[in-house]
Parts: C-alpha cells; sequence; structure tokens
C-alpha cells in the first residue's frame, strides 16, 4: 500500500510543472522500487545511494538543482548530510530513519539559502506499524533537544511536555 500511496502523491505533486520533490528512504531496495514507478510514471529523477563516487553524488546534486526536467530527487536519507536541494518545494519520507541526526539532516536538505518557496514535507506512515512508532520517537527526541537547548521551545506533544517540566513523562507517544 505505501508504493502505491507515494505513487499517487507524486502524481498529485508534480502536476505542476514547476514542482520538484524530494524522495528520502532507508534502504537500496526501496529506492530500486521507487525508481521503477518513477520510471513507469516517465518522471525524470537522480538516485543518490551510499557508496556513490563524490563526483557522482555532486553530479547528482547539480542536475538536480539546475535541470528543469529533473523533477525528482530520490535518496538514501543517510546521504542526506551536508547537500543542498533548494530546487525542491516538496519531500517525501518514503521510510523514517531511528536517527535523530539523519532525519534533521535530510530535512533541512530545502531549508537552505536560495529557497524561495514554501516547502511542505510529508511522511508516508500507516496506523499500526513501526514507521508510526519511529515518527512519535523522531518527534520525541526533537522535542527533547529542543527543551535542553531551547529555553522558549514548545514540545509537540501536551504530556510529553508536562513530563518534561515534571520530570515524568507519561508520554505514550501520540502526538497532539
Amino acid at each position: 500500500g505505501r508504493l502505491e500511496a507515494l505513487e499517487d502523491l507524486i502524481e498529485d505533486l508534480l502536476a505542476e510543472d514547476t514542482n520538484k520533490v524530494i524522495i528520502w528512504t532507508r534502504y537500496i531496495a526501496e529506492l530500486e522500487l521507487i525508481e521503477q514507478v518513477l520510471s513507469r510514471m516517465g518522471h525524470n529523477r537522480v538516485r543518490v545511494q551510499g557508496g556513490m563516487a563524490l563526483e557522482a553524488f555532486e553530479g547528482a546534486m547539480k542536475v538536480f538543482n539546475e535541470d528543469p526536467h529533473c523533477r525528482v530527487y530520490l535518496g538514501q536519507v543517510a546521504s542526506g548530510i551536508g547537500v543542498t536541494l533548494n530546487a525542491a518545494n516538496y519531500m517525501v519520507y518514503y521510510n523514517l530513519p531511528w536517527s535523530l541526526e539523519q532525519y534533521l539532516q535530510s530535512l533541512a536538505r530545502f531549508y537552505r539559502i536560495g529557497q524561495k518557496r514554501r516547502v511542505t514535507v510529508y511522511r508516508l506512515v500507516a496506523p499500526g506499524t513501526v514507521d508510526e512508532i519511529k515518527a512519535a520517537v523522531l518527534d520525541q527526541k526533537i522535542d527533547i533537544e529542543s527543551a535542553l537547548t531551547d529555553p522558549g521551545y514548545t514540545p509537540s506533544c501536551a504530556r510529553h511536555a508536562r513530563g518534561i517540566t515534571e520530570a515524568s513523562c507519561t508520554c505514550d507517544g501520540t502526538v497532539d
């Protein structure tokens, strides 16, 4: 179901000729499945994964940012560190990482100098799956990190916010 949901979402997002999308996933097998779908849909794309030569990696980034016909950047979330992808205005997490660092780094790829458009992030999460747990855990990690570093930060979960201030959080992972 997730692959079909991605296909429907990509169809909607790329209906506008100027839209560009970053798709993140964790596994090479998922990259291959998604690439097959994008190929069938006729969308030009670049693909980035671990083990690529630096020149190929930088070339893919340049093509995505500069070629108006290249509409999709497909990559492993772990490769989303230190790159600028501000040509995109949409981002889709096909599969979430457990690592807060990988998540925040990949998320920041289009919030870079030169971004002129409103951006939107989608996380494909089905109820009752491990990805639902990952999403809640990532949100809690962000809340905890922010509570430690930014005294004015308001957590996304009201129960978690009480837990941070009362030193005994009973948050069940539900994001309000």
